[in-house]
């Protein structure tokens, strides 16, 4: 895990042992929905826009709209062209792997 948006990897990495564990207890469920785009088959998982707490400000995302939201800085134009589809009601197929490829293959994204 990297350092992102100011947190560092260690603080990403304790904030998602506890998100994890909070899971195992079921103080929160398992992320099932995609909360961008709707989708509920392949990888779902949780985003956490703020580490500083373990499960205040989790998102629900699929694979491909978190690796996304990731990619801003790597081509905002690609980033905001995907999320303009997905707000207009596209759903691209699942993703089951984690396979970076895709960003490349199907969405410029380097």
């Amino acid at each position: 895990m990297k350092s992102y948006k100011g947190w560092t990897a260690a603080q990403r990495g304790a904030s998602y042992k506890k998100t994890k564990e909070a899971i195992e207890r079921g103080e929160i469920s398992p992320a099932t929905k995609c909360n961008r785009c709707g989708q509920s088959e392949g990888i779902i998982q949780y985003h956490n826009h703020d580490y500083s707490h373990p499960t205040r400000y989790l998102e629900m995302l699929c694979w491909r709209c978190h690796m996304i939201l990731h990619s801003i800085r790597r081509n905002p134009y690609a980033v905001n062209d995907y999320w303009s589809e997905v707000f207009q009601g596209r759903q691209y197929p699942p993703v089951y792997k984690h396979d970076f490829g895709i960003l490349k293959r199907e969405h410029n994204i380097p």
